[in-house]
């Protein structure tokens, strides 16, 4: 009787085993780094060269060279914002991408798009809560924080997000950002839904300010 328990459990154990050897070989949880974007298949990690030509990239970065000033570590990363590219901008007037010169190759490490304009923040935070409960059922794996408020930086105006991060810290953010008199004047008087999805290290990097 003692012998047939000692089987008994010696095969649970190697069941046990086995499973744990298997599964080890899947990985899960959320991944940031395939989403649908709807810019012409881009994504964390891709080569921006392989995308936009060497020129453009070039003339792109220079217009915004000094943008980064507020940082402890400016220069770090290069920003280029894409406006009438056939792929790109097929659904959004701006995407912006900040990369990271690696191995010849210009890794992507932030992608950044205004999904929206609105004439009320009221209808921004509307649209952004519905926006929210389809990406915590698309991405149910997902760590998510929010709802959240308080002031963008640089004292450009005021926000209200969710944040979701994937299983490699991967960040996507959505955001209603309201903007101050400043910011007004010059682009007009626009509530924006904004979303971006960022790296670790590109995270680190944008909070890490002066």
């Amino acid at each position: 009787m003692l012998t047939r328990k000692n089987n008994m459990k010696t095969k649970l154990l190697t069941i046990c085993l086995l499973l744990s050897t298997t599964l080890s070989g899947f990985s899960f949880g959320a991944d940031f780094t395939d989403l649908d974007l709807k810019i012409g298949g881009i994504n964390l990690g891709d080569d921006l060269s392989q995308h936009l030509s060497s020129g453009t990239i070039q003339r792109g970065v220079k217009k915004t060279e000094n943008w980064d000033l507020h940082l402890r570590e400016p220069k770090k990363f290069k920003l280029i914002q894409v406006y009438g590219n056939k792929k790109i901008n097929q659904k959004y007037k701006k995407v912006s991408f900040l990369f990271l010169k690696t191995q010849e190759k210009l890794i992507i490490h932030s992608i950044d798009y205004h999904k929206k304009n609105y004439s009320k923040m009221s209808f921004c935070k509307r649209d952004l809560d519905k926006l929210s409960n389809n990406l915590s059922k698309k991405f149910p794996d997902a760590v998510k924080e929010g709802p959240d408020s308080g002031k963008i930086s640089r004292n450009r105006g005021d926000y209200y997000r969710y944040v979701f991060f994937d299983k490699n810290n991967n960040e996507l953010s959505i955001q209603c950002s309201d903007w101050s008199k400043e910011i007004e004047r010059k682009w007009g008087p626009e509530k924006t839904l904004n979303f971006d999805v960022n790296t670790l290290e590109a995270r680190k990097w944008l909070e890490n300010t002066k």
